[in-house]
């Protein structure tokens, strides 16, 4: 049977997302589509941190020995954080959002409690829909859900029948099927450059960078890639792709990788995950080969 490509983009999860399938015709296409855009914009209900009645800032808003009912995809989103974090040895953290609030990048939750702990201390999943606020913390999942939502979007499209697609929501992406597709990467340097990076087939890609987050706050520059420990920002100037099985996991993986410099790191072997790194005004390695997981 003759497919076409059919291609369509809606703003979400604060970027645009893109989605490119094969359809036997536009009506299966579109409605294929519509459904991969709503299982996005549930993961966005209940996982941003600017909406006030999402999971996360009920749990953020939440008293102390708490139990906060929540989609369960958050739970399984808490869950993989809670991996990625202690195969990192604590350089993914979402508990790192008081630093946020604190540098003007995110609003500050309508909570009077300042944060005092980290996600093992103050968080305790209790049922696959219920989580148990056991101390004062704000979480941002910013570093990690919108690579599950692309991995859902994908899931939605499988289910409507769609064999060969791309999901990309503002570089994080996941490909499934047989076509190879080429993506590009922005220069650190100039991120209006763009130079080409991978040829993706059945695997995600997430990219990293502090391409448009870097501002003066309080006469500093500061950016969304902050060190868990030290509280400082990530001033390297790279960018860091990582290749993995699932978007989330390559979403999370980026911030290890930047964070700690090293493109090696054990927590990308845990996940089945490959690094790259982009220095300015450097040519990334391609593959003229699709790569997958």
């Amino acid at each position: 049977m003759t497919k076409a490509v059919l291609r369509r983009a809606r703003p979400l999860l604060g970027t645009l997302v893109d989605i490119t399938l094969d359809a036997p015709n536009e009506a299966f296409g579109l409605a294929a589509a519509e459904a991969a855009f709503a299982a996005i914009e549930r993961v966005h209900a209940s996982m941003s941190f600017h909406m006030a009645t999402s999971d996360v800032s009920r749990i953020n808003t939440a008293a102390v020995n708490t139990a906060i009912r929540v989609d369960p995809q958050c739970v399984e989103v808490l869950m993989l954080a809670d991996d990625v974090h202690r195969r990192s040895n604590g350089l993914f953290d979402i508990s790192v959002a008081p630093r946020l609030v604190d540098r003007g990048l995110l609003p500050r939750p309508a909570s009077t409690v300042i944060p005092s702990t980290g996600l093992r201390d103050g968080l305790k999943i209790i049922e696959r829909d219920t989580v148990l606020k056991r101390a004062p913390l704000w979480i941002d999942l910013g570093g990690i859900a919108k690579g599950y939502a692309v991995d859902r979007a994908i899931d939605a499209l499988r289910d409507n029948g769609v064999s060969n697609a791309l999901v990309n929501a503002g570089g994080d992406m996941r490909a499934i099927g047989e076509r190879a597709y080429p993506v590009n990467v922005r220069d650190p340097a100039n991120p209006y450059s763009i130079q080409p990076l991978v040829r993706l087939e059945n695997v995600a890609l997430a990219t990293s960078a502090r391409y448009f987050s870097t501002r003066t706050h309080r006469g500093k520059m500061v950016n969304a890639l902050i060190h868990p420990r030290t509280g400082e920002c990530d001033h390297s100037g790279v960018s860091v792709s990582v290749l993995a099985p699932t978007c989330a996991q390559a979403d999370a993986l980026t911030k290890v990788v930047l964070i700690s410099g090293n493109t090696r790191h054990p927590a990308l072997t845990a996940f089945q995950a490959t690094a790259l790194m982009l220095a300015p005004a450097s040519t990334p390695h391609t593959h003229d080969a699709p790569l997958s997981a």
